[in-house]
């Protein structure tokens, strides 16, 4: 039976804007999906918090009767009482996650790093351990440590992940080199465990742009020939750990460390390692340090555009320069530089508030140049270009680096305050012993005077070493792989956060 012509008509006009009427977009139905996931979400919460209320209410009414039955013991009430305290942090937390943490505080640190596992593992605890845990803390007694004993920056666990991602199995032989690491440069050091122990070199390097956040990973070859059989076997002829710590012990000294507030502290002298084999310390191959009594000026440099770059390079340094200076500017530095036609190229940097940082000269200067024949001349060529701009108040530097190789000689100079080191504050110097001339210069010298705290209440020597004995955190290391490794003795490398003896409260920099 046919329909009357007006349903049909009814009919075929709902058909058609069936057809043409859009679909849901797509964002609305996200929309709907999240509320929905949302509405769930409340459902298991309620259902769990009443879960809860009432194991909370079984247990208040249990701890009712037990009290009443044994006569009211008020001790027994309030040990009741205890738990119910800590119920209320379920609610923050998953079950799964508060059976967790207790299986990561108790796992027991290795003595020594034997096996290579056990020099990655914990660096894998440490991606998922909250930063609260006492991660960095040391026993009382010496001892090797592990990546397992510092808690690492998010930065270092993004570094870890991606190495992790592109060796795989292989990334358990790597473990993170706090030592070598720049992260304010986004640069994060990876030293390669051999038979459990590591190489105090670079083995790998996971470089991250602080602007893209783009990574990349860096291998090294590494030379392994010579490093042993086996770990046992390594580590069967070592000395005690307690040895080499008083041989370490030897190298404290009270310095000023840190950078905009230099406080003081005992720190171990970072060159100095012990032959865990011999128990003596290694020769130092960046020359004998030395204090040597110079006159400074405390003179300021303030550069704030190309003119100003330009006469401070031709009148107080002697540096020819040609042409106009184009600048490269970034977040902390300003940089000069002039590019000349005969292959020369001059670099002066300075802070981003125009104060002198150092020059930096690339190809042949040798005009009027006196060839030297002698490190300690040289040393003398450095002192007197640097010494003009020191701060006025110090009147001695110690000699932290004195290297001749490949026709330069570098030097590193640490400021005395008082007589004490202000570690922080170095000044580099390169010299070509070919002409004398310095061709690069670098240090902070934006301070016409050092204002530090007195060292008069400073705990003494004979102290910081028995804490030292108690806290120092050793690390067995290979030491120069390339040629002639040698297994070593010291203490745990950070640039991050150095170890070190507060000398003021005696307390440990953990």
């Amino acid at each position: 039976m046919g329909l009357p012509d007006e349903e049909e008509q009814l009919i075929s006009k709902l058909r058609q804007i069936k057809q043409e009427t859009k679909p849901p977009r797509p964002e609305w139905k996200q929309i709907g999906k999240e509320r929905l996931i949302r509405q769930a979400g409340t459902v298991q919460r309620r259902r769990r918090v009443s879960q809860v209320s009432a194991c909370v209410g079984t247990i208040g009414a249990a701890a009712l009767i037990g009290i009443w039955l044994s006569s009211g013991h008020v001790a027994e009430q309030t040990t009741i009482g205890e738990p119910q305290a800590s119920l209320p942090a379920a609610f923050d937390q998953e079950p799964v996650k508060s059976q967790q943490i207790p299986s990561v505080a108790s796992t027991e640190q290795p003595v020594n790093s034997q096996e290579a596992p056990a020099g990655n593992d914990p660096a894998k605890k440490n991606v998922s351990t909250d930063q609260d845990e006492p991660v960095a803390k040391v026993d009382s007694t010496p001892q090797t440590t592990t990546s397992m004993e510092r808690s690492m920056t998010p930065i270092e666990e993004r570094a870890l992940r991606f190495l992790q991602e592109k060796l795989g199995e292989e990334s358990k032989q790597y473990q993170i080199d706090p030592g070598h690491s720049r992260e304010t440069d986004g640069y994060i050091a990876f030293r390669k465990l051999v038979h459990g122990i590591p190489l105090q070199l670079h083995s790998a390097a996971v470089e991250v742009n602080p602007h893209t956040g783009k990574m990349s990973l860096l291998l090294y070859p590494i030379e392994e020939s010579g490093l042993g059989i086996t770990a046992t076997s390594e580590q069967s002829s070592v000395i005690d750990k307690t040895k080499a710590a008083q041989e370490l012990a030897s190298g404290l000294r009270l310095v000023y460390a840190g950078k905009d507030r230099p406080v003081l502290q005992y720190m171990s002298d970072p060159q100095l390692v012990i032959d865990a084999k011999t128990g003596k310390p290694l020769d130092n191959s960046q020359g004998e340090k030395r204090i040597v009594p110079l006159k400074t000026e405390g003179k300021r440099l303030i550069i704030t555009d190309t003119d100003k770059a330009e006469e401070v390079m031709k009148k107080e340094f002697g540096i020819p320069v040609t042409g106009k200076a184009f600048m490269t500017i970034d977040e902390k530095a300003i940089s000069f530089i002039w590019q000349m036609s005969d292959k020369r190229e001059v670099r002066l940097k300075t802070a981003d508030d125009g104060s002198f940082v150092g020059y930096e000269l690339d190809g042949s200067f040798e005009q009027g140049g006196i060839p030297l024949a002698s490190l300690q001349q040289a040393q003398d060529a450095a002192l007197v270009r640097v010494a003009k701009y020191l701060p006025s108040d110090v009147a001695e530097v110690l000699v932290e680096k004195a290297l001749q190789e490949r026709g330069q000689a570098s030097f590193t100079f640490i400021p005395l305050y008082q007589g004490v080191p202000v570690v922080d504050y170095p000044y580099l110097v390169t010299v070509e012993m070919g002409s004398g001339i310095v061709t690069a210069i670098q240090g902070d010298f934006s301070r016409s005077s050092l204002v530090l705290p007195s060292h008069d209440k400073a705990i003494s020597l004979d102290a910081a070493k028995q804490q030292f004995l108690k806290k120092a955190p050793l690390e067995l290391v290979y030491l120069n792989s390339h040629s002639n490794p040698v297994l070593v003795y010291q203490v745990r490398l950070d640039a991050r956060k150095p170890w070190a003896i507060d000398a003021l409260t005696g307390h440990t920099t953990e």
